[in-house]
C-alpha cells in the first residue's frame, strides 16, 4: 500500500489537520498529561483498595479516547495525506478498533472518491461493525455488487445488519430500473434474511416499493403484512405516507379511506411538515378516486398548504374535468401570494384550454406573469402559452394579437407553440400582412426553431387570402420538403380562387406523395370543372380508373350535446337524407350558408385593405 509507517503521531497528526488543529489541541488529547502520584493513606488510595476487592466489570463499549481523537483526525483530513494516516494506523495498532477503520475508508470515498483504497482498508481490518460494512455497501459503484455484497454479509454471520444496512440495500434495488426484479428480489431476501424487523426496516421496504410506483398492489401487501406479522410493530407517519398513494387506483377508495382514518388515528399533526406530507397523499389519492370533494375537505383542513398541496388540488380538478374549479383555485393560490411553479402551471395550461369561455380563464386584475410572482422564465412562458392558446381555441384573435405583442414587449421570448397559435389567429382573423411579419421574424428576432406546422399555416393563410403564389415558393421552402397538410390547404385554396396553373403543379406534387389518396384528383377535377375544360375533368378520373383510386364517401360528425351534457355524435354525408330532421337541418345549413358568403365578402375586403 505504500504506507509511511516511521512517521511520528505528532507529526502525522499536525499535518492532516486543519490549521485550527494544528495549535496543540490533537496533540494534548492523543498524549495526556500523566496523572500526579497518589499518596498509600490517600482517599483515592483507599477507595482503589476498597474497590479491587469487588469483582471486575465489564470492558466498557466505548473504545479509549485516542482511537476517538485519531478518527477524528481521519474525518478532517485532506486527500494527500490519508495513506499516510492508514500507514500509522496500522503501524500503531489502531487498525485495530473498528471506528478507526471505518472513518478510514469513509474518508477515502469521500475525500478521494477512491473506492479501491477503501475496499483495502475493509479487506485488512482486524475488527469490523456494521458500520464498516455500510460504508462499503453504500460506496459500491454497480448496483448489482453492492446487492450481492449486502446478501454475503447476511450469509457470513460476522456482524448483524441493522437498519442503515436495509435502507441502502432497498434504495439500490429501487433504483435500478433495468432488472427491476432482479435487483427487488435481492432487496427482498435481505429483509427475509433479517432475524429481527424493526419499524425501520419495514418502512425501507414499504418505501422501496412505493417510489418505483409499478406494483401499488405489493405495496399494499406488505403494509398489510407488517400489521398481522410485524410482531409488535406499528405503522408510523412514514409508513402512511408511502402506502396512501398506492390507494389511488380504482376500486380501492374504501382502503384509501381506511387509510384516511388511520392517519388521523395516529395522530398527524397538520402543523408540522409530515402532516403535510400526508395531506398532500391524501389529496393526490381522492383526486385519481375522482372524490374531488373529498380532497378539497383535506386541503381546506391543512392550516397553511404549502406549493404541492395547491398543485395537487388544481391538478386533481384539471384530470376530473371540472376545470372552473381549478382555475377558481389557482385565482386564490395567486391572490394569497404562493409563488406558482412549472407543475402549476402545466396544469392550469390543461385548464384553460378545456375551459368552456375563455374569460373565465383570464383575470385582469391577476395578471399572470407578474414579476411580483416571483416567476422564473420557464414558468412566465407557461403562463403566457395557456392564456394565448385559450383565447386562440375560442376565437378571441384581436386579444390574441394584443397578448402577442404584451410578451415580447416584457422581454420574453416566444417559443414554437406560442407563435403557432399567434399564426392560427392571423390565418383566420385575416392579418395576412402581420402573420407573414411574425413568420419572418420567428428565427431571426425570437431564435425559435420552425416547425412544418408553422409552415403549413402560413402556407394556408397565403392561400385563403388569395396569394398562391407566394404560398407556392414559401411551400417549397420547407426544410423537409412539402407536407401533406400544406399541399391540400394550397390545392383547395386553387379550387377556390379558380388557379389552374398553381393548382396542376401542386396536385401533380401531392398524387406522387399520396397516388391512392382521391383527394387531390377531385379537386383537380373542380377546378377543371368550374373552367368549363370538360376534357381535363375526363383524363383526371381515367387517370383515377387506370391506377385504382375509388372516392370514398366523405362522411363528417357533429356533437349534439350541449354545455354540461353527454357526447352525442351524429354521422352524416353529403345530399344526407336519414335523419327524421332532415328538413329543419337544410333550412338552417342554407341560412347559414348566405351568412357565410356575406363575411367572405366582407372578409374580402379587410383583406384588401390595409392591415
Amino acid at each position: 500500500l505504500g504506507l509511511r509507517s516511521d512517521l511520528s503521531l505528532d507529526a502525522t497528526a499536525a499535518a492532516a489537520a486543519p490549521p485550527r488543529a494544528r495549535d496543540g489541541q490533537l496533540k494534548r488529547a492523543l498524549h495526556p498529561r500523566r496523572p500526579p502520584p497518589v499518596r498509600r493513606n490517600s482517599p483515592t488510595a483507599l477507595r482503589a483498595r476498597h474497590a479491587s476487592r469487588r469483582p471486575p466489570r465489564a470492558a466498557p463499549r466505548r473504545p479509549p479516547r485516542l482511537p476517538i481523537a485519531f478518527s477524528a483526525a481521519v474525518a478532517s483530513a485532506y486527500r494527500d495525506s490519508l495513506p499516510a494516516l492508514h500507514g500509522l494506523a496500522v503501524a500503531s495498532g489502531l487498525d485495530a478498533y473498528a471506528i478507526v477503520t471505518n472513518s478510514l475508508a469513509a474518508r477515502y470515498v469521500k475525500a478521494g472518491g477512491s473506492f479501491p483504497s477503501a475496499a483495502r482498508v475493509f479487506a485488512t481490518a482486524r475488527a469490523r461493525d456494521a458500520s464498516s460494512y455500510n460504508t462499503i455497501l453504500s460506496s459500491i459503484p454497480d448496483p448489482d455488487e453492492a446487492l450481492a455484497f449486502a446478501a454475503r454479509m447476511l450469509r457470513s454471520g460476522d456482524v448483524r445488519p441493522d437498519a442503515v444496512t436495509f435502507t441502502v440495500a432497498l434504495s439500490l434495488a429501487a433504483g435500478r430500473r433495468e432488472g427491476w426484479a432482479r435487483s427487488l428480489a435481492a432487496a427482498r431476501k435481505v429483509f427475509e434474511e433479517m432475524p429481527v424487523r424493526d419499524l425501520v426496516s419495514w418502512n425501507a421496504l414499504v418505501c422501496g416499493l412505493a417510489q418505483d410506483g409499478d406494483c401499488p398492489a405489493e405495496v399494499i401487501r406488505v403494509f398489510l403484512r407488517m400489521l398481522k406479522d410485524g410482531g409488535g410493530v406499528r405503522p408510523d407517519r412514514i409508513s402512511v405516507c408511502s402506502v396512501i398513494p398506492a390507494c389511488g387506483g380504482d376500486g380501492k377508495l374504501e382502503l384509501g379511506r381506511q387509510m384516511h382514518g388511520f392517519a388521523v388515528k395516529l395522530g398527524v399533526d397538520w402543523h408540522v411538515s409530515i402532516g403535510n406530507v400526508v395531506a398532500n397523499s391524501l389529496i393526490t389519492m381522492y383526486a385519481k378516486l375522482r372524490r374531488m370533494d373529498d380532497a378539497r375537505m383535506v386541503f381546506d383542513f391543512m392550516p397553511r398548504p404549502e406549493i404541492i398541496a395547491w398543485n395537487a388540488l388544481i391538478s386533481g380538478y384539471a384530470q376530473n374535468e371540472k376545470c372552473e374549479d381549478a382555475l377558481e383555485v389557482f385565482s386564490s393560490m395567486v391572490k394569497c401570494m404562493m409563488k406558482p411553479n412549472e407543475t402549476t402551471f402545466a396544469s392550469v395550461l390543461s385548464a384553460v384550454t378545456a375551459v368552456e369561455t375563455v374569460s373565465m380563464a383570464y383575470w385582469p386584475d391577476v395578471p399572470l406573469p407578474d414579476s411580483e410572482l416571483g416567476l422564473g422564465a420557464s414558468e412566465s412562458l407557461i403562463a403566457w402559452t395557456a392564456i394565448i392558446s385559450a383565447n386562440t381555441k375560442h376565437g378571441n384573435y384581436d386579444a390574441v394579437v394584443s397578448l402577442f405583442n404584451d410578451m415580447v414587449r416584457s422581454g420574453l421570448a416566444p417559443d414554437g407553440v406560442v407563435l403557432l397559435s399567434v399564426l392560427t389567429a392571423c390565418r383566420y382573423s385575416g392579418f395576412v400582412s402581420l402573420g407573414r411579419e411574425i413568420f419572418d421574424s420567428m428565427a431571426a428576432e425570437h431564435g425559435a426553431e420552425l416547425w412544418p406546422e408553422h409552415y403549413a399555416c402560413v402556407v394556408d393563410m397565403l392561400g385563403r387570402a388569395g396569394r398562391l403564389e407566394e404560398a407556392e415558393e414559401l411551400m417549397l421552402q420547407m426544410p423537409s420538403g412539402p407536407s401533406v397538410s400544406a399541399l391540400q390547404s394550397l390545392l383547395g385554396a386553387c379550387r377556390i380562387h379558380g388557379n389552374m396553373d398553381v393548382g396542376e403543379r401542386v396536385a401533380g406534387v401531392l398524387m406522387e406523395t399520396e397516388p391512392t389518396e382521391s383527394g387531390a384528383y377531385v379537386l383537380l377535377s373542380n377546378i377543371y370543372a368550374e373552367k368549363g375544360d370538360w376534357a381535363r375533368v375526363a383524363r383526371v378520373r381515367r387517370h383515377m380508373r387506370e391506377r385504382g383510386v375509388k372516392k370514398e364517401v366523405g362522411f363528417s360528425w357533429v356533437d349534439a350535446g350541449g354545455v354540461g351534457e353527454s357526447l352525442h355524435l351524429h354521422r352524416f354525408s353529403s345530399d344526407d337524407t336519414t335523419h327524421p330532421m332532415t328538413e329543419e337541418i337544410y333550412r338552417v345549413a342554407e341560412g347559414l350558408g348566405w351568412e357565410m358568403k356575406f363575411l367572405k365578402n366582407w372578409l374580402q375586403v379587410e383583406i384588401e385593405g390595409p392591415v
